[in-house]
C-alpha cells in the first residue's frame, strides 16, 4: 500500500483486524496448500506474549492491536484452522506449533488456550541470558519445560528457540566457554523434563554438517 508515495506495510490497526486476519488466513492457506507434502510443522505466529517487547526493538508495527489479548488468540485459533483444513484436504496430518516466550508472564495461559484452539505443539522459546551473562542459569530452564509439559495436556513440548548470547566478549560475562556451558547444562536437563526437540538458535544443518550462523554454508549446501 502506497501513501503519499512511501510504502506502507499491512497491519491490523491500518486495514482493520478482520481484513488483517483474512489476509494471514489467505496467506498462509497458499503456503500450506503448496508445501503441505514437505512441511508436516507449522508455528502458528510467535512469541504473542511478548509483543511488548517486539515493539520496544521495531519487530512489529508500533500499534495498539498488539496488546489485544482477544485478537491474539483469534489469530492462534483461525490460522490453526487454516493449517488443519488444508492439511485435512491433501489428506496429511498437519500439526501446529504456538511458540512462547517463557522470560516473559503469562506464557502458561497461552499454553493452556493453544490446547482449546488447535495448537498440536507447545512451543518454548528460553532465553534467561539475553541481557545479563552471569549467573549462567540454563539450569533453571528445566523447571520451566517441566512446567510446560504439565500445562500440554500430553501435547509434545518444543523449545524452539535457546540461546546464550556470544557478545560482548567481557570476561565472565558473554564468553565462549559460559556459551558451552550454557547450551550443556540446557540440553541436559531439558530433555529430562520432558522435552521432545531443542533447538539452538543460531545453529543450522545442512548435509556437511552442523555450523553457525556466523560461518557462511559450503558451496551446494
Amino acid at each position: 500500500e502506497k501513501e503519499n508515495g512511501v510504502i506502507r506495510q499491512i497491519s491490523p490497526d491500518r486495514v482493520g483486524k478482520d481484513i488483517y486476519v483474512t489476509f494471514l488466513k489467505w496467506a498462509v492457506g497458499a503456503g500450506v496448500r503448496r508445501y503441505a507434502d514437505r512441511v508436516f510443522f507449522w508455528q502458528v505466529e510467535n512469541e504473542l506474549n511478548a509483543t511488548a517487547g517486539h515493539l520496544a526493538n521495531n519487530w512489529r508495527i508500533i500499534e495498539g492491536s498488539w496488546a489485544d489479548i482477544r485478537f491474539q488468540r483469534r489469530m492462534m485459533r483461525e490460522l490453526a484452522a487454516v493449517v488443519h483444513a488444508e492439511g485435512a484436504k491433501r489428506g496429511i496430518p498437519l500439526k501446529t506449533v504456538g511458540t512462547f516466550c517463557t522470560a516473559i508472564p503469562l506464557w502458561e495461559m497461552y499454553v493452556k488456550w493453544g490446547q482449546e484452539d488447535g495448537i498440536d505443539i507447545v512451543g518454548a522459546d528460553l532465553y534467561p541470558n539475553y541481557y545479563l551473562g552471569q549467573p549462567i542459569v540454563g539450569s533453571s530452564m528445566a523447571n520451566t519445560i517441566a512446567k510446560a509439559k504439565k500445562l500440554s495436556g500430553g501435547r509434545p513440548v518444543w523449545i524452539l528457540e535457546t540461546g546464550y548470547p556470544r557478545a560482548p566478549l567481557v570476561p565472565n560475562l558473554f564468553a565462549p566457554d559460559a556459551q558451552a556451558n550454557y547450551f550443556k547444562t540446557v540440553f541436559e536437563r531439558c530433555f529430562r523434563a520432558g522435552a521432545d526437540v531443542i533447538l539452538a538458535f543460531g545453529w543450522f544443518w545442512n548435509p556437511s554438517g552442523w555450523f553457525m550462523d556466523v560461518i557462511p554454508p559450503l558451496p551446494g549446501t
